[in-house]
């Protein structure tokens, strides 16, 4: 059988690895503040989603809670017009829609806001 030496490859003995973990441990106990601090709350308290009646939307139902968890005081269903051009997302209608953004883009794009 092959003996293993002190020292290994890399050079480091045992007695420098435990000076080395010591160290560290001595660290560890110097005080130093342990505060685990969040990100801000955010910038906006309102948050309106599309209310769809269609088993597709129901993660942003589910995600209500979580959102309130994440600082949205007031969160808002508005209903889709269907009747109306244009996305329903932008100013007066919803923040956040989980339909697809290519209708989006070009609504932006020919100048519409």
């Amino acid at each position: 059988m092959k003996r293993v030496s002190a020292k290994s490859i890399e050079g480091c003995s045992r007695r420098k690895f435990l000076a080395k973990m010591s160290a560290l441990g001595g660290a560890s106990c110097l005080g130093l503040p342990r505060v685990a601090t969040a990100e801000p709350p955010p910038e906006t308290s309102k948050l309106r989603l599309m209310a769809y009646p269609a088993i597709c939307a129901a993660p942003q139902y589910v995600a209500e809670s979580l959102l309130k968890a994440e600082g949205f005081t007031s969160i808002e269903y508005v209903k889709a017009d269907e009747t109306a051009p244009g996305p329903y997302v932008g100013p007066g209608k919803a923040d956040v829609d989980l339909d697809a953004v290519t209708p989006i883009i070009t609504y932006i794009d020919a100048g519409n806001r």
